[in-house]
């Protein structure tokens, strides 16, 4: 990854995490694919967060993003987060 992207990276994380710090209750959602990397799901996990961007409210914003991970062959676990606006997703290998 160079370095730009690194940058871009680093800031998008940081980003998300005083979003999360600043909302509150948050569910955390499994997110897999067969046969994956990492590597693969932060990819993805970019991508999709660059298209839900620009979205009119959170809520959309959320459904944008999930749309784009399943879109791309990812599976969204919600056992956990039925009826959680706030969500982290993380890869699950």
């Amino acid at each position: 990854m160079s370095t730009e992207a690194e940058e871009i990276q680093r800031r998008l994380s940081a980003s998300v995490v005083l979003g999360l710090l600043l909302t509150g209750c948050t569910a955390v959602v499994p997110v897999s694919k067969s046969g994956s990397t990492e590597a693969e799901w932060r990819q993805a996990d970019d991508a999709c967060l660059r298209e839900a961007h620009d979205a009119d409210t959170p809520e959309r914003a959320r459904r944008l993003y999930e749309a784009c991970l399943r879109a791309n062959g990812w599976r969204i676990d919600e056992s956990g987060a039925a009826g959680m606006a706030r969500r982290t997703y993380e890869y699950q290998p």
